[in-house]
This record gives C-alpha cells, structure tokens and sequence, in this order.
C-alpha cells in the first residue's frame, strides 16, 4: 500500500478508461495509509464537511486528469484542480425535484472549458449537441445509486465528470450545464412514474433542429435526449437526441426549465 506522504502522487482506477491522478497534502498524518478511507474521504459528500479540507483546498498540485476517449472524433484529456471538485462536495446535495434545476451549474469555469474545447469544431449548434451527449454517454450510469439512501443525493456537473457514474439526474444535470455551457437552450424532463414498483426518470430537452420525441414549454420545443444508457465502460451508449429507447415520451412529464 502506498503512504500519504508530502505531495504524493495516488492513483484510483474509478471505472476502464479513466485515471484520476492525484498529488494531495490531505489533512492525515504522513503514516496514514492510502486506502479506500482516503477515497471515500474525497468522494463522500458527509465526511467532506465534516473534515477539514483546507489542506487539499491551497494545494496547487492536487488536480485529476480526464480521459474521454473518442467523442468527436477525438480523444481527450482535461485536468479539474481537486479544489475545484471539493468546492461542490462540500455543498448540499438534497432538494425537491422543482429545485433541480440549480445544479446545473453552465457557468463554472471547467466546466465552460470542457464544453467549448470539445465542440470548437462543430459547425451547428445541433451537432454540438449531440457530441456533448457523447461526452456525458462516457460516463456510467450506475442504477444501484437509486436504491441507495446513502449515495442517492444530487451531484452537481464537476463532481460526475470526476467520479465517472452517477444517476439519471446527475447525467441529465451533467448534459444540461455542458450544453448551456455553449449557448444550446436545454431544460430537464422529469417523467414521474405510475407504478409503485418503478423509478422516476429525469432526462434531458434540447431545443434546436431535431426530429423525434419531443415537448413544448414556453414556446419551445424541447427534444429528448437520454443521458444514461452505458451499464459498463465497454459498451457504450450512443443514442441520438430525439431517439426515445424506452418510451418515456408516452408517459407524463415535467418540463423544467432552467434559471
């Protein structure tokens, strides 16, 4: 096992395909052993506030760097200061689904950085779209997070891209920020089940030049775009906006537009 030591360097696999590399000065002393406390020290949302993260906070060198293969045509690679993450980490996660919009935080530096280096090629806003939904496609959707009491909270768009799963709502949020990031009017689709037995879904409306399902709300069309689909890194998803696999768009929905 590795030690925490000054400025050592820790590597967490958190799913194929993506490295999360890290040189913290944590608030541990230097024997404290780099195990799965160190992890969940970062990544759970309770302890965050719970510890003191000044250390991680005024470190220059704590960073991840973020590999996302093949969206565009391209491979890339972005790197997120950890203090950045923290800043949302240790923020609160619980609100009513009226509230969700808040989360979609478009203005956040890294998060303006990865939208426009990904689609500085693309011609339309449209195709910009979809090689965004791409991006959010790379990431795993993780469903046993919506039976969990203590992992079902709110992510805000950092903290997904850094931990490299979520469920339908941090996708759906992830998508929102990334897109309104470029200027591409989006809303969140909120689809409450009738069935006792069944999950709520959240989505994604993208306004633009689309076929396929889709709902007006203020006097725009918004057309369905799912933002999870891909169970395992091997096997992603690549659903085109307005495609509806699953047939939501014969349920209810909500439209919720942003702030």
């Amino acid at each position: 096992m590795a030690k925490w030591g000054r400025s050592t360097p820790y590597t967490i696999s958190l799913a194929a395909g993506l490295l999360v590399s890290m040189a913290i000065n944590p608030p541990y002393s230097r024997n404290t052993t780099a195990s799965s406390t160190a992890i969940e020290y970062l990544f759970n949302p309770n302890l965050a506030r719970k510890v003191t993260v000044d250390a991680v906070l005024n470190s220059q060198e704590s960073k991840f760097s973020l590999f996302a293969p093949a969206v565009n045509n391209k491979d890339w690679l972005f790197f997120i200061e950890a203090s950045e993450y923290l800043k949302y980490k240790v923020q609160d996660h619980h609100a009513p689904i009226e509230e969700y919009p808040r989360f979609v935080t478009y203005k956040d530096p890294a998060i303006q950085h990865i939208a426009r280096t990904i689609t500085q090629s693309n011609r339309s806003k449209e195709d910009a779209a979809q090689a965004l939904l791409d991006f959010v496609h790379d990431i795993v959707y993780d469903d046993s997070i919506e039976r969990s009491a203590a992992k079902n909270y709110v992510r805000y768009p950092l903290e997904t891209i850094v931990e490299r799963n979520g469920d339908c709502e941090d996708m759906a949020i992830l998508g929102a920020a990334l897109m309104r990031a470029v200027g591409i009017d989006v809303a969140l689709l909120y689809f409450p089940s009738d069935d006792a037995h069944a999950l709520d879904h959240l989505a994604l409306g993208v306004a633009g030049r689309f076929k396929g399902a889709s709902w007006t709300a203020n006097g725009k069309t918004y057309y369905f775009a799912e933002t999870t689909g891909t169970l395992e890194p091997q096997r992603v998803a690549r659903t085109r906006i307005g495609q509806d696999p699953d047939g939501f768009s014969k349920g209810r929905v909500e439209v919720l537009l942003l702030h």
